[in-house]
């Protein structure tokens, strides 16, 4: 009896282990049925984010590439259109344009009418321009101005003339400075348009761009002297902006004394005209243009918090060959 007994005790405890180990087991199992349905669902929740994502790089880029196209063979009539319609000279055009989740700003810029930083370079010292262009720009970036032009290529030995009937393949302005980049230290797309594209911006003075000829109809007071001054004197630049003022108001400009005491009827250039209404040297006249043959697009793509900057310039100074800019941030 004792011995049937201990028999039957044996045979519980053997059984209350079993039954400990199968439980162990099983929260073994559920923790780490738990451990991989989290893996997984984090992998799911990272695939879903990337997807998400790289359809969003997807829409903008088509987004961009769409406006780039659409817009930059055409700023130049997009800025007429807006100087008929605003009745006044627009060196920019900025808009906003929502493509579903995505919005673009939109800036359309005249590089012709900003002060030509190799066009300076080639009539300065480089530590005389550096000290100009601080003493013209404000906020921080005046501060980290440090120009850093590209050494000029060495002319090729050879005959000091060259036949009429040879073609030439030097460029319309040597372009010692070809961004920004080569302007400013750590120089951030907003420190360049100032977050809200201001019109004194560094981004709207200044230009690497173009054949170093600046509008005149639409180029600010800070990039006409920049440009002019020397030989133009502060009197003469300030004469010469309000002959322009008084012809794009369309009034008749009054004759200055300067001008009576030609004996010549005034050119029929209209450069050479303002220049003569403002009393300024004829030797201006290289230096400006009505016109423009070099126009910038900087877009400001922004989705879900995150932002990117696109900048193109489109160079036209050259009939047989434009050039073409691109950057990105």
């Amino acid at each position: 009896m004792r011995t049937s007994n201990i028999q039957h005790r044996t045979s519980n405890i053997e059984l209350s282990r079993r039954s400990g180990y199968v439980l162990i087991v099983t929260l073994a199992l559920l923790v780490l049925s738990a451990s991989v349905m989290v893996s997984v669902a984090r992998l799911a929740l990272r695939q879903t984010s990337l997807a998400r994502q790289a359809q969003e790089d997807l829409q903008q880029h088509w987004g961009v590439t769409s406006i780039r196209v659409a817009v930059t063979p055409f700023a130049e009539q997009i800025l007429l259109t807006s100087e008929a319609v605003q009745k006044r000279a627009m060196p920019s055009v900025a808009s906003r344009i929502v493509l579903g989740d995505q919005s673009f700003d939109v800036i359309i810029s005249d590089e012709q009418a900003k002060a030509n930083v190799n066009a300076m370079l080639g009539r300065a010292s480089q530590n005389l321009v550096q000290t100009r262009l601080r003493q013209a720009l404000t906020g921080k970036l005046a501060a980290r101005l440090r120009l850093r032009p590209e050494p000029l290529p060495m002319p090729a030995r050879g005959p000091a003339t060259l036949a009429a009937t040879q073609p030439t393949t030097q460029p319309i302005l040597a372009q010692q400075i070809s961004g920004f980049g080569q302007i400013f230290d750590d120089a951030s797309p907003d420190d360049l348009l100032m977050t809200h594209y201001i019109p004194l911006s560094p981004a709207s003075v200044l230009t690497c761009w173009g054949n170093g000829v600046i509008n005149l109809r639409r180029g600010s007071e800070t990039s006409l002297r920049l440009m002019l001054s020397p030989p133009a004197s502060n009197i003469d630049i300030t004469h010469l902006i309000s002959a322009r003022d008084v012809l794009l108001s369309g009034r008749k400009p009054a004759q200055s004394a300067f001008q009576s005491q030609l004996p010549a009827p005034p050119p029929s250039d209209p450069v050479r005209r303002l220049i003569a209404q403002a009393g300024a040297s004829p030797d201006l006249a290289s230096r400006m243009t009505l016109g423009s043959s070099c126009h910038s697009l900087w877009i400001v793509a922004q989705s879900a918090g995150r932002q990117w900057y696109y900048f193109t310039v489109l160079d036209e100074s050259d009939p047989k060959q434009a050039r073409m800019t691109s950057m990105r941030w």
